[in-house]
């Protein structure tokens, strides 16, 4: 499993990951597929906001501690300099 707990996860490994958790806390997200730079933010949906973005290093398990208790989502994905060399 890409993820842990209760948490709902949709991903292209390696590339991007959306997950869901119901009642916040904290979640670990296999990204031993990623190999390029990520960038993580949180997503508010009772507001549709999203928060700022984390730097995160792909390849190894990372925890996420959400902003509180409520439900929220998390967004991890390559950064944009990273899918630009890609491109190329």
């Amino acid at each position: 499993s890409l993820v842990d707990g209760k948490a709902t996860c949709l991903a292209a490994p390696g590339d991007e990951y959306v997950i869901y958790l119901p009642s916040g806390r904290k979640v670990t997200v296999d990204l031993s597929s990623a190999k390029a730079p990520l960038k993580a933010r949180w997503y508010d949906p009772r507001t549709g906001r999203f928060g700022k973005p984390i730097a995160v290093v792909g390849g190894v398990r990372r925890s996420f501690l959400a902003p509180d208790k409520r439900d929220w989502v998390l967004h991890v994905a390559r950064s944009a300099a990273s899918r630009e060399k890609d491109d190329r």
